[in-house]
């Protein structure tokens, strides 16, 4: 089943979700798994290339998309391929489109985002899926 994620995020650093075999992992930014020490024998690395907008702090979830941005680097660094400055008056939105892999079928499903700084809130499908402070 085809899944769209859409993070809105306030200063914030997202991650993408992607079904990736073992040859295509060595060639992510940061391909390692975050945190050694509570691995799981079924990850998917969620580093790559998402879709950007930034836009006002008040304005709805954005139709259209400015750019690509490489995560997990801020939209700040150069690493991210964007290297722009936003403000406390703009939001932060990533998208992605993905599939979850069958095995993972009937299971729960955690995504994890280690970067947000200040406040994230994920959709799925177009629906709330839940937010960060």
């Amino acid at each position: 089943m085809r899944r769209i994620l859409t993070l809105l995020a306030f200063f914030a650093l997202a991650t993408q979700a992607l079904a990736i075999t073992e040859p295509e992992r060595s060639s992510l930014p940061r391909p390692e798994y975050p945190l050694p020490q509570f691995e799981r024998a079924a990850w998917i690395n969620l580093n790559g290339q998402w879709d950007y907008a930034v836009l006002g702090i008040d304005a709805a979830q954005p139709h259209e998309y400015h750019g690509r941005i490489t995560v997990p680097f801020a939209i700040e660094s150069p690493l991210s391929g964007v290297g722009r400055a936003f403000t406390k008056d703009e939001r932060l939105w990533y998208r992605r489109y993905f599939r979850i892999p069958s095995e993972y079928k009937k299971k729960n499903i955690l995504l994890h985002f280690d970067a947000v700084d200040w406040q994230c809130e994920v959709f799925v499908n177009g629906r709330s899926a839940g937010t960060h402070t």
